[in-house]
C-alpha cells in the first residue's frame, strides 16, 4: 500500500466519488511529513475528508516500530456543536463498518487498510465512539489502548478528559483518559474560530509535552485546527489553504454559486425597550420568510436565531400563522438525540442537499447556531438575526449547499431592530459586523433601500478587509501554566481549591459545564417524599440500574438554566453553543413552596439533590409531569407531561416498564394497561407481558413495545423489580454477568504481566519502560496476602485464608476499605529496589493502579505483621504496614518525581497501559479464560 493509493481508499469508502484535489494533496502532505498543518478550508468543501486521511495514514505506518509511528491511534474530531457531533460519528460509523465488512472481502484496498489497522492490536479494524455529555457513554474504546478509533466528541468531554478532570467520570479513573487521549491521539479542532481558548490550550499542553519532560514516552500527539475562517494570523507553511489548482469543476460549482443577502431593518426596532425589540424582530422575520416562500416560491426557507428562545418564540409564531398550510420545524441543539433524529427523518428529503424534487408544500426551519457548522443541511431561502461576520458566513454556507444550477440566484437576508450595542451571545461584533456590510452594499436600481451583497463563497474569500472586531468574540483565556499543571496532575484526593478547567476550555466569560436532563414518566411525584424512605430510594435506585438513562433521551443544558428552571424562574438568554452561560431572572434565592428536586444519577445510584447543589457535568433525572420539553426540545414554559422514551431509546438487553404512566403514551387511548400481579402468593409479569405482545395497535410506538414484551417472554431469564407500594414492576432480560470463580493470585499476576508485556511492546519504543510496567504488573497485587484480605475473598473464612493459596478474587461481593495497593509497595520494596529500572516510577504505577494516592495517600487502618507471596518460582516477603500517608513517608515526593521526570500525560500513559492491563486480565478470569501456570520470571 503506497500514499498514492489514498484516492482508491476514499472512493471505497464513499461510493466512487473521488477526492477534491486539495484532500489527495493535504494526505500526500501529511503521509510525507507526518505534521499536520491547520486546515482553512471554505464551507462545503469537505473538511471532514481529515477522518479518511487520518486513519488512512495510520494504516500505512501500523507496520512500524512504536517510537518511529507518526500517525495516532486514537483520532478524536472536536467541535462546540452537538449536531454535528451526531453527524461525525455518523460518518465515523460508516468508515468503521465499511472496513470491518471488508475482511470478508476477496481483496481491494479496503481489506488492505482493514487487515493493516487490524494488526495494530484491536479486536476491531476500526471503532467508532460518541462522546457527547455526561451519560454512560461506550467506554469499550479506552479497554484496550491498542484499539484505532475515531472519537467524535465536544470541547467539554475532550478538553475535560484531556485536563484529567473528566465531567461526569469517577476521580480514579481521569488519569486513564487524560493518559490515552494525551498520547497516540490526534485532535482534530472543527469549527477552530468558536473554540480559541481550547485551541490555546492544546498547544500550550503540546508545546510542554515537547520540551519540558524528558524521560515521558515518545508517542504521536498531534493537534490540527480547521475553519473557513481561522481566527489568527500564522506562519504560511502552517497553513494548508485552498489553491486555484485544487479547484475542479464540481467544487467550483459550490464556490461560485451566486448568492446574495440583503440588509434589512425592522420597523420600530428603534425603541430602547429589549423585551418589544426582540418581538418587532421575530416579527419582521417572519414576514420576510414567508415573502420568500409565498412571492418567490422559494420550497426551503431558513430563519436563523441567536438564541433558543427568540427561535421558539419565531417558531410558535410562524407555525400559528401558517395554519397548516406549511412545514414549520424547529431546530436547536437542545433537544433530545431522539426526538432529533425523529425531526429529520422526517424532513431529510427536505434538508438533503442533493434532492432533485422539491417538497409539495413550503418547509420553514426555524434554527439556532446550532445550524452554523458543518450541518449538512440545504436551504432555497435564508432570513438571519443580525450576527458577527464569521457565524453569518458559516450560515451562508446552508445555502444552496451544494452550488446546483437549477437552484441558482439563492437569496439571504439580514435582520436588525434598532441598536445592536446590547447584542445577546454575541456583544459588540454584531454592530460591527453590520456596519461593514453595509460599507460593502450597493443600492439596487430602482429601490435605494434595497442594500444587496453578493455572498456567494468565492465571493466572501475575496474579502481582505475583515477585522477581528467584526467576529465572534473570543473570551480571554488563561494561560496553562506549569504551576496550574502541577495542580492538575493531583487527581485523588483533589487539591482545593478546585481549578475552574472551564476557563481552559471556554475563556473567562464562560459558564460551568453543562448537565444533562432525562424525563421520567414512572418517578413518584413528590421526590421530596420518596426520599425520606430508605427502601422507596432502593427500589426505584434498582429501577433505574434496570433501564439507565441513554444518550438518546437526554438534552445538554446549562447549570444555570435548569437551576432557574426548577426553582420556577425564567432564564432570560440561552445560546445555543457550548459553554456559553444563561442569565436568569427573578430572585435567585430559593422558595421552599417553588422549588422542585431532582434526582442525580452517577452510573450506579441515586440521590435526591435540591437545584443549588446540581454540579456541572451531572446526569438529571426528573418527573415528566415538571414540564419544560416538548418534541422540538427545551421548553421551560411548557408545563405539559414531557413524553418518556426510555423504551424507544434503550440500546442493550431488552426492558419494559409494566406502569401505567410509561405505558399509556404508547398505547392506543382504549388499550387496556395491564398490570404485574400476584398468583398464588407469588408476584408474575407473564401475564401483562401476553397481553402488552398482542397490543400492536398499528402504531410504531406501540408496535415497540409489543417486539419488546414478545421478546421477554422468549428470554431464558428475567430480572423483575416491582414498584413500590404498586403492582407494577420493571422487567428486563437477566443479563448475562460473567462467570466469577476464585482467581489465585500469583495466577492473576501473571496473567496481568503477560497482557502488559503486549500492550507496552506495540505502544512504547523504551525497552527500559516496558521492563518496569511488566515488573510493575507482576507486584501490583501483592498486598492483597494481607490475612484481612483473604478472609474477606473467602467469605470470612479466616483458617481457609490461612492455609491455602492466596487468592486474587473471590467468588463474593466482598469490598475491602482499605488499599491493598499501598500494602503492595512495601511489599515490594527490595524486589523494586533491585529490578526496576526507575525505582520511583515502578513505586509509582504499583501506588497509584486504582487511582488513588496521587499526589497524597488517605490515613487508613494499615494491616500488622508480614506475609510471603510466591510469585513465578520466587518468594516475596515484606510487612504489610507502609505509613504512606505519614507526610514523611516520601510518597508526595515520588509523585513529583515521577512526574517532573514523566510529565503528567506520560505518567498517565504508563499508568494506563498497566491499569487497562490489570482490567484487560480481570475480564479473562470472569470468563474462566487465564493461565493457570507459573512459568513466567518475576
Amino acid at each position: 500500500m503506497r500514499a498514492e493509493d489514498f484516492a482508491d481508499f476514499f472512493r471505497a469508502i464513499h461510493g466512487e466519488k473521488s477526492p477534491y484535489a486539495w484532500q489527495t494533496r493535504l494526505a500526500a502532505q501529511v503521509i510525507n511529513t507526518g505534521r499536520w498543518p491547520a486546515v482553512e478550508m471554505p464551507t462545503g468543501s469537505g473538511k471532514t475528508s481529515v477522518l479518511d486521511i487520518a486513519v488512512f495514514h495510520l494504516a500505512l505506518e501500523a507496520g512500524e516500530p512504536p517510537e518511529q509511528r507518526r500517525a495516532a491511534r486514537r483520532i478524536c474530531y472536536v467541535i462546540d456543536r452537538r449536531v454535528v457531533v451526531d453527524q461525525a460519528y455518523a460518518l465515523a460509523r460508516d468508515i468503521a463498518g465499511k472496513l470491518q465488512a471488508a475482511l470478508q472481502d476477496d481483496g481491494g484496498i479496503l481489506r488492505e487498510v482493514a487487515e493493516r489497522l487490524l494488526a495494530l492490536g484491536g479486536e476491531s479494524p476500526l471503532q467508532a465512539v460518541e462522546m457527547r455529555g455526561g451519560l454512560h457513554i461506550d467506554e469499550t474504546w479506552m479497554q484496550n489502548p491498542l484499539q484505532p478509533t475515531i472519537i467524535a466528541s465536544t470541547v467539554d468531554q475532550v478538553g475535560s478528559r484531556l485536563l484529567l478532570r473528566g465531567y461526569g467520570l469517577n476521580p480514579r479513573v481521569w488519569p486513564i483518559h487524560a493518559g490515552l487521549l494525551g498520547n497516540d491521539s490526534l485532535i482534530v479542532l472543527d469549527e477552530a474560530h468558536i473554540s480559541q481558548a481550547f485551541a490555546q490550550t492544546v498547544r500550550t499542553i503540546q508545546r510542554y509535552r515537547a520540551k519540558m519532560w524528558p524521560e515521558q514516552a515518545k508517542t504521536p500527539f498531534g493537534f490540527v485546527e480547521m475553519s473557513a475562517t481561522l481566527p489568527t494570523e500564522r506562519p504560511q507553511e502552517e497553513v494548508f489553504s485552498l489553491r486555484e489548482e485544487d479547484i475542479d469543476e464540481n467544487l467550483r460549482v459550490r464556490l461560485e454559486a451566486p448568492k446574495t443577502v440583503e440588509l434589512a431593518n425592522a420597523p420600530g426596532g428603534d425603541r430602547d425597550d429589549e423585551t418589544k425589540k426582540a418581538e418587532l424582530l421575530v416579527r419582521h422575520t417572519i414576514q420576510l420568510a414567508t415573502e420568500l416562500a409565498e412571492q418567490e416560491r422559494r420550497p426551503v426557507v431558513a430563519l436563523v436565531a441567536n438564541t433558543v428562545r427568540t427561535a421558539r418564540d419565531a417558531f410558535a409564531r410562524l407555525q400559528a400563522g401558517q395554519g397548516g398550510a406549511a412545514d414549520v420545524v424547529l431546530l436547536t441543539g437542545r433537544m433530545r438525540p431522539y426526538d432529533r433524529a425523529q425531526l429529520l427523518e422526517r424532513y431529510a428529503a427536505a434538508l438533503d442537499p442533493k434532492r432533485s424534487t422539491d417538497p409539495e408544500r413550503p418547509t420553514y426551519v426555524v434554527a439556532t447556531q446550532t445550524i452554523e457548522v458543518g450541518a449538512d443541511y440545504d436551504f432555497d431561502a435564508l432570513v438571519t438575526e443580525a450576527a458577527p461576520l464569521d457565524a453569518l458566513t458559516q450560515r451562508f454556507g446552508r445555502l444552496n449547499r451544494a452550488g446546483k444550477p437549477e437552484r441558482q440566484g439563492a437569496r439571504a437576508v439580514i435582520v436588525k431592530a434598532g441598536s445592536l450595542a446590547k447584542a445577546p451571545v454575541y456583544g459588540a461584533s454584531v454592530a460591527a459586523a453590520w456596519a461593514y456590510l453595509e460599507g460593502k452594499a450597493k443600492a439596487k436600481k430602482g429601490r435605494k433601500s434595497d442594500k444587496r451583497i453578493d455572498i456567494s463563497t468565492a465571493a466572501i474569500r475575496g474579502w481582505q478587509d475583515i477585522t477581528p472586531e467584526m467576529q465572534t468574540g473570543q473570551p480571554m483565556t488563561p494561560v496553562l501554566m506549569p504551576r496550574d499543571v502541577d495542580a492538575l496532575a493531583q487527581t485523588n484526593p483533589e487539591p482545593m481549591p478546585h481549578i475552574d478547567i472551564a476557563t481552559y476550555l471556554h475563556g473567562f466569560e464562560t459558564a460551568p459545564a453543562d448537565v444533562q436532563v432525562i424525563w421520567r414518566a414512572d418517578l413518584p411525584k413528590d421526590l421530596s417524599v420518596a426520599a425520606s424512605d430508605a427502601e422507596t430510594m432502593q427500589a426505584y435506585q434498582e429501577i433505574i440500574r434496570l433501564l439507565p438513562p441513554r444518550r438518546e433521551e437526554a438534552i445538554a443544558l446549562p447549570v444555570g438554566s435548569v437551576r432557574a428552571w426548577l426553582q420556577g424562574q425564567k432564564a432570560r438568554v440561552l445560546a445555543d453553543v457550548e459553554g456559553v452561560g444563561t442569565s436568569a431572572g427573578g430572585n435567585q434565592e430559593e422558595e421552599e413552596d417553588s422549588i422542585r428536586p431532582a434526582l442525580r444519577w452517577d452510573g450506579e445510584g441515586i440521590a435526591v439533590i435540591r437545584p443549588q447543589e446540581i454540579r456541572p457535568g451531572d446526569t438529571l433525572i426528573v418527573p415528566s409531569g415538571y414540564g419544560g420539553c416538548d418534541e422540538f426540545g427545551w421548553n421551560p414554559e411548557s408545563g405539559a407531561l414531557v413524553p418518556d422514551i426510555a423504551e424507544l431509546a434503550r440500546n442493550g438487553r431488552a426492558v419494559l416498564r409494566i406502569h401505567p404512566a410509561a405505558l399509556a403514551q404508547y398505547m392506543p387511548k382504549d388499550a387496556e394497561l395491564p398490570k404485574a400481579v400476584e398468583e398464588d402468593g407469588e408476584f408474575t409479569v407473564e401475564p401483562a407481558l401476553k397481553t402488552l405482545a398482542a397490543s400492536a395497535g398499528g402504531a410504531p410506538k406501540s408496535q415497540v413495545i409489543a417486539d419488546l414484551a414478545r421478546g421477554l417472554l422468549q428470554a431464558p431469564g428475567l430480572d423483575v423489580c416491582q414498584y413500590p407500594g404498586t403492582p407494577y414492576a420493571v422487567v428486563a432480560e437477566r443479563s448475562r454477568r460473567p462467570r466469577q470463580d476464585a482467581v489465585a493470585l500469583e495466577a492473576h499476576t501473571l496473567h496481568v504481566g503477560k497482557v502488559a508485556r503486549r500492550f507496552s511492546e506495540a505502544l512504547l519504543g523504551d525497552a527500559r519502560l516496558r521492563a518496569d510496567i511488566e515488573l510493575a504488573a507482576l507486584l501490583h497485587d501483592l498486598g492483597k496476602a494481607d490475612p484481612r484480605f483473604q478472609t474477606g475473598l473467602r467469605g470470612g473464612d479466616a483458617l481457609a485464608a490461612r492455609l491455602e493459596d492466596p487468592l486474587a478474587k473471590g467468588s463474593g461481593n466482598w469490598r475491602p476499605t482499605w488499599r491493598h495497593e499501598y500494602a503492595s509497595l512495601s511489599l515490594a520494596r527490595a524486589v523494586v529496589a533491585e529490578q526496576a529500572q526507575d525505582e520511583e516510577l515502578v513505586a509509582h504505577l504499583i501506588g497509584t493502579h486504582h487511582g488513588h494516592g496521587r499526589a497524597i495517600a488517605l490515613p487508613e487502618e494499615e494491616g500488622q505483621g508480614e506475609v510471603a507471596v510466591r510469585i513465578a518460582g520466587r518468594t516475596i516477603a515484606g510487612p504489610l504496614a507502609h505509613g504512606l500517608y505519614r507526610l514523611d513517608s516520601g510518597w508526595v515526593e515520588n509523585f513529583l518525581g515521577v512526574m517532573r521526570r514523566y510529565g503528567p500525560w506520560g505518567a498517565a500513559y504508563l499508568e494506563a497501559i498497566l491499569r487497562l492491563a490489570d482490567w484487560r486480565a480481570s475480564q479473562d478470569e470472569s470468563r474462566g479464560a487465564y493461565a493457570e501456570e507459573a512459568t513466567a520470571n518475576a
